[in-house]
């Protein structure tokens, strides 16, 4: 006999093995639809790399972050110990919750768990493992709703009370000490001005040259004069855009997240520090050419996005201006 999900459920594994910031950040959204329907329930988020236990640390129903190595392969003995944690665990309800991911579905086959949880897509080999299932033809386009709709249609025997129709925003749960740690942090470059957060990296075709967005922040900077451009700097700690703007660099996720939060607007292409921004509640501008804004876009309500093609410096400088000026107080 199967236990009763919807008062038996104290323990939830969400596998979600994938090392990008971005990919963390909008798995957030299933952590409040959790909250929501097991109240009572502690969750257990396996992940890979180091930006997890940034990411989800502040959700009060998160007990543990189990990093697998970002690279598994070069790390045997770390993979193992990870895998062999997971497994010596054992969970009311383990979650797969993203359609087509191998490794997220081979652990939620190897996971001790009484209830098994995925999107189904007809291949026996993979859907044998699920005891609930949505089908992925159902399954919006949106990544950070996409395990929602999966949790909405399957989490339960019997429906909440209140059906919850909120729209699916990533989070990142700041405390307003971090906040304010941000504001400092960003205060120390802008004086008080009105100020500009640039992200100038992205991965692959992503990303724009350095001419591109000297460009666009030239075309900027001379409407507003009192502008203040701070450049928050990669991993590497190369500035790309040196003497056009001032940098600013850390990799404590959290303070980076508060610190954009406190800008007048934020703008970067389609990468990690972009939903980074969209999930502390910043004001976002999101830039995209190669991928789909409707699966990857910013979502809360003071962003937006644009596509912004190679050859539209001017169209994307104009906008940030706009934006500027109906935020600025």
């Amino acid at each position: 006999m199967k236990p009763n999900i919807d008062g038996g459920v104290r323990r939830i594994a969400l596998l979600r093995p994938n090392h990008r910031l971005g990919n963390a950040l909008l798995l957030t959204p299933a952590l409040n639809e959790l909250a929501r329907q097991y109240p009572d329930a502690s969750v257990d988020v396996v992940t890979s790399g180091r930006a997890g236990t940034a990411v989800f640390a502040g959700f009060a129903n998160v007990a543990d972050v189990l990093s697998f190595p970002r690279l598994s392969c070069r790390a045997p003995l770390a993979t193992l110990k990870t895998f062999s944690e997971l497994r010596s665990r054992r969970y009311d309800l383990a979650i797969d919750p993203m359609p087509h991911s191998r490794s997220g579905r081979f652990l939620l086959s190897t996971v001790n768990a009484h209830e098994r949880v995925g999107y189904s897509d007809g291949c026996y080999v993979r859907d044998r493992v699920l005891t609930r299932s949505a089908h992925i033809r159902h399954a919006p386009k949106s990544y950070a709703e996409i395990p929602v709709h999966l949790l909405r249609h399957t989490g339960r025997t019997t429906p909440l009370p209140t059906p919850d129709s909120t729209p699916a925003c990533p989070r990142i749960a700041l405390s307003a000490d971090e906040r304010l740690h941000g504001a400092h942090f960003l205060s120390a470059a802008n004086g008080g001005q009105v100020t500009l957060a640039v992200f100038a990296n992205a991965t692959g075709s992503k990303c724009y040259s350095r001419d591109w967005w000297r460009a666009v922040l030239e075309r900027v900077r001379h409407p507003i004069p009192n502008l203040n451009i701070v450049e928050f700097v990669p991993d590497d700690n190369e500035p790309r855009l040196p003497g056009l703007a001032q940098p600013k660099f850390t990799r404590d996720l959290r303070l980076l997240g508060s610190a954009l939060a406190a800008a007048s607007l934020v703008v970067s292409a389609d990468c990690g520090v972009m939903h980074l921004a969209d999930a502390a509640d910043a004001s976002v501008l999101g830039l995209f050419k190669t991928t789909d804004p409707l699966v990857y876009g910013p979502r809360n309500a003071r962003s937006t996005w644009m596509n912004a093609a190679d050859s539209k410096p001017a169209e994307v400088a104009a906008r940030v201006e706009s934006l500027l000026r109906a935020r600025r107080i």
